[in-house]
């Protein structure tokens, strides 16, 4: 019969727990699962002690459901957190790696690409000039592969004002009298070939492209071609005077009268204080012997411009020849004050003056 055991020599209720079974975690120690030789161990142990009664029984089953306890605990939340952290180190790197290509993207489309080279041009001035590397050679470069709607307001906004007033600079010359050698003419063909295809709308632009076209023909005496685009031109802008007058210079040098002296009028019309037209009206009545139409095309060039002594020396000249010759010497006498308060490059007072003395 198996000896009475007392109380204080029991078994212990709680099985030991050792710092090499716990892990300590947010101030708090967690058992953790035993290797797995121990764990088959442990589970064999019990079933080869013999029964020692209820004292051994409760003991073991306590050992059972703390190592169920310890069996069940699982670290798979930590592998699941270990596996997000990589997929979030993955997206970083790759964001990181998306962010610098489109980075180099940017620097290369901004500064080195054929549309930043458009760009860096244009602000330098080398808008239509030297040819092959200007802004508009690049700018056809940019066209042929297609142009975004971003780059075509960039173009409204950055480079059509530019071509403007170096369109706008180019036809003074030609409203002050003046021609324009063939570099310029070709300039001017480019210039409103570019601003007409920025804005497409612009009848103005439109008008001013034809123009450029029909000067450079009309210079190359090919009126044919240049009266077909002098055309296209008023009825793009019919309120613009300049195509008036080249189409009234085209009449006068086939020596169609009647219809020079008609486009001078329109050109007038639109233009009442431009001087030019009504002196080459004047001149060109003048050599056609029209006098009164001649005096009346000198007066009112002096009426459009009161400084030039242009209109006053050749309407001296025109009194001269018919006789007038108080009214010729105050002429003369006129333009010569004029040109002494204003350089006129074309003037010459030699002839004024050797002119007046021969009728003094």
């Amino acid at each position: 019969m198996a000896a009475f055991k007392p109380d204080s020599e029991e078994t212990p209720k709680t099985p030991r727990s050792t710092d090499e079974d716990t892990f300590l975690f947010m101030g708090t120690r967690i058992p953790l699962p035993p290797e797995p030789g121990k764990q088959t161990k442990m589970r064999e142990s019990p079933q080869a002690l013999p029964s020692t009664g209820p004292t051994t029984g409760s003991a073991s089953g306590k050992s059972e459901i703390l190592l169920s306890s310890k069996s069940s605990f699982d670290l798979e939340p930590l592998s699941q957190s270990s596996k997000t952290s990589a997929s979030s180190r993955t997206f970083l790197l790759g964001a990181g790696l998306l962010l610098i290509a489109a980075t180099v993207f940017f620097v290369w489309h901004r500064f080195g690409s054929t549309e930043a080279g458009m760009f860096q041009a244009a602000k330098a001035g080398q808008l239509v000039v030297p040819p092959g590397a200007s802004a508009f050679d690049l700018y056809q470069r940019l066209k042929a592969g297609g142009l975004s709607p971003e780059t075509r307001d960039r173009m409204r906004t950055e480079v059509l004002p530019k071509l403007t007033s170096a369109g706008e600079a180019l036809l003074k010359k030609l409203y002050d009298g003046a021609d324009l050698a063939e570099p310029e003419q070709e300039q001017l063909i480019r210039i409103y070939e570019w601003a007409a295809d920025v804005d497409g709308q612009n009848a103005a632009l439109r008008a001013r492209r034809a123009y450029a076209v029909a000067y450079r023909a009309a210079s190359r005496k090919a009126d044919a071609e240049a009266l077909a685009s002098l055309r296209e031109a008023f009825q793009s802008d019919s309120q613009w005077a300049l195509p008036f007058r080249d189409v009234a210079r085209l009449y006068a040098r086939a020596g169609n009268y009647p219809n020079a002296e008609y486009f001078y009028q329109q050109t007038l019309q639109l233009a009442p204080r431009w001087a030019l037209p009504a002196l080459e009206l004047a001149k060109l009545a003048l050599e056609h012997k029209r006098l009164a139409e001649a005096e009346l095309a000198f007066r009112r060039a002096i009426e459009a411009d009161p400084t030039s002594p242009a209109p006053w020396s050749q309407l001296g000249f025109l009194y001269e020849l018919q006789m007038r010759k108080v009214e010729a010497e105050a002429a003369y006498e006129r333009a010569l004050q004029l040109a002494g308060q204003k350089a006129f490059p074309d003037f010459n007072t030699d002839v004024i003056r050797a002119r007046l003395e021969k009728i003094r």
